[in-house]
C-alpha cells in the first residue's frame, strides 16, 4: 500500500506532546524523503527539519491532488495547528525580518517564515472548506477603508437610472458592476452608464410591464378597450438601456490599492464586498425569485467572489457573473455561471 506523504507528515505533526511555545520538530528519513517521524532514531537515516523546511514540503505536498484527497480532518487540523503554532513562534518585527533576509539569500524567497505559514495555513482552511462542500476563507478587515480613505471617499452602492432606461426588475431580473483600482467615482459611473446603454436596445417586452406605476399616460392606457390595448400582449420595442445598480470600489492610491488586492488574493475581504453582498440583499428581497447579472472589472471580480462568500446558496445559484479582466479566478461551482 503506497503510503500518502502528506498524511504521514500530518500525523508525525500530531504525534508531537501539544506546546504552544515550540513548533513541533519534524524528522525526514534521508534514504526516502516522504517518509517522517516524530524522533530521531538515527542520525544517519533521518533528518531533522527546520520550520521553514517543514513549510515548504507541505507546501509541495498539498500541490498533489491524489494527496489532498486522501487525507482526512483530523490530519488537516494537526496541519492547521503547525502552521498557527508557527506563526506564533516566528512573529515579531526581529523573526520576520531576520527569516525573510535569510530565505532572500539562500532560497530566492521573498517571504518570511511566518508568511508562508500564514499562506499555507489559508491553504489548509481552504482544503477543509472544500471537503465540506463550502466556499473558501474569508477573513474580514473592517479598518482597511477607515485607514486608507481617499479624496473619492469611502466605497458605497449607487444606480444608475435615467427616464429612458427601463427598470428590469418587473422582469425579476437585475444588472450590476463594481470597478476596478484607481478609477475615480466619475470615470466608474461613467463606466456604469456606458454598460447600462448596451442593454436591452431592441427586445420584446410585456406591456403590462413598461407601465407599472400609475401615472396619467398609464391610467389613460388602463381605460382603453382592450383591443386598442392589452397590458398582457408582447410588443417588440426599442429600449434605450436599463436601470444598473452598482458598488464604487473606492480609490485609495496605488499603494494603497495594490495592498488591497494582495489581501483579497490572501483570503482577506474589506468594505466594497460588503457593499456587493448588500446590493444583491436588496435586490432579492425585491424579487425572491429573480436572477442577476453581475459584471466585475479587475479587483472587483476580487469584491465579487469574497461577497459570494456565506451568501445563500439558494441565491447564489441565480447570480451570472461577467468578469471583464478579472483579479481573480472565481469558480463557477460558487454562483449559476461565470463568463
Amino acid at each position: 500500500m503506497t503510503i500518502n506523504p502528506l498524511a504521514n507528515l500530518a500525523q508525525v505533526i500530531a504525534q508531537t506532546p501539544p506546546d504552544d511555545k515550540k513548533t513541533p520538530e519534524v524528522f525526514q528519513k534521508r534514504h526516502n524523503p516522504v517518509v517522517y517521524n516524530a524522533t530521531k532514531k538515527d542520525a544517519i537515516k533521518w533528518k531533522s527539519l527546520t520550520t521553514w523546511e517543514t513549510l515548504l514540503k507541505i507546501e509541495t505536498l498539498m500541490l498533489d491532488e491524489d494527496n489532498l484527497k486522501e487525507i482526512n480532518n483530523a490530519q488537516l487540523d494537526s496541519l492547521k495547528k503547525y502552521c498557527i503554532t508557527a506563526i506564533i513562534n516566528e512573529s515579531g518585527i526581529f523573526n520576520t525580518l531576520w527569516t525573510l533576509f535569510k530565505h532572500i539569500i539562500k532560497d530566492g524567497f521573498w517571504i518570511s517564515t511566518s508568511g508562508k505559514a500564514t499562506e499555507i495555513l489559508i491553504n489548509v482552511i481552504n482544503v477543509k472548506n472544500k471537503k465540506k462542500n463550502k466556499i473558501p476563507l474569508v477573513n474580514f478587515q473592517p479598518d482597511f477603508e477607515i485607514l486608507n480613505t481617499g479624496s473619492q471617499g469611502p466605497s458605497r452602492i449607487y444606480s444608475v437610472k435615467e427616464e429612458k432606461h427601463f427598470n428590469l426588475s418587473s422582469a425579476k431580473k437585475g444588472i450590476g458592476f463594481i470597478n476596478g483600482i484607481q478609477n475615480s467615482y466619475v470615470d466608474a459611473t461613467n463606466n456604469a452608464k456606458y454598460l447600462a446603454t448596451l442593454a436591452g436596445e431592441s427586445m420584446e417586452v410585456d406591456c403590462k410591464a413598461l407601465h407599472t406605476e400609475e401615472g396619467v399616460v398609464s391610467g389613460f392606457l388602463k381605460k382603453l378597450p382592450r383591443f386598442l390595448y392589452s397590458p398582457e400582449e408582447k410588443v417588440p420595442v426599442v429600449l434605450k438601456g436599463v436601470h444598473i445598480d452598482a458598488v464604487y470600489n473606492a480609490v485609495h492610491g496605488i499603494f494603497a490599492d495594490l495592498k488591497e488586492s494582495w489581501f483579497g488574493w490572501y483570503g482577506h475581504s474589506t468594505k466594497p464586498a460588503c457593499k456587493v453582498r448588500k446590493m444583491w440583499t436588496n435586490f432579492f428581497k425585491k424579487n425572491p425569485d429573480g436572477k442577476f447579472l453581475m459584471f466585475c472589472h479587475s479587483q472587483g471580480a476580487i469584491h465579487v467572489k469574497h461577497a459570494l462568500v456565506d451568501y445563500p446558496e439558494s441565491l447564489r445559484k441565480r447570480i451570472e457573473i461577467v468578469a471583464i479582466a478579472p483579479g481573480v479566478f472565481i469558480d463557477p461551482k460558487h454562483c449559476a455561471r461565470v463568463i
